[in-house]
């Protein structure tokens, strides 16, 4: 029903999420909070202190969830070079600063 993906980053200290989807249904049940938490569980044990994690400009309601869970949207874009022509935001938050919300 879903996926969340975490890796170590060049900097051992940042971990990134990527692959971070739920199907429609799958929504609004406290899933993703869970998710979430389990990412920032293995960041904290790997030594991370932030997070980071790219997002497709469209997705609006992904972007309420991560501002929820204390993700900043940072300035600017980046273009993917992939079939939809996606434009990205970057997203960072300190490991400590939130717990995820429900």
């Amino acid at each position: 029903v879903g996926s969340l993906a975490v890796a170590r980053t060049p900097d051992p200290e940042v971990f990134e999420l990527f692959k971070v989807y739920l199907l429609p249904e799958a929504r609004g049940g406290g899933r993703a909070g869970t998710m979430l938490a389990e990412a920032v569980a293995f960041a904290r044990a790997g030594g991370g202190t932030r997070l980071r994690l790219w997002t497709d400009t469209r997705f609006a309601e992904g972007h309420r969830f991560y501002e929820r869970n204390g993700f900043v949207r940072l300035p600017g874009s980046r273009a993917v070079p992939d079939a939809s022509d996606t434009w990205e935001f970057a997203y960072t938050r300190d490991i400590d600063d939130h717990a995820p919300a429900p």
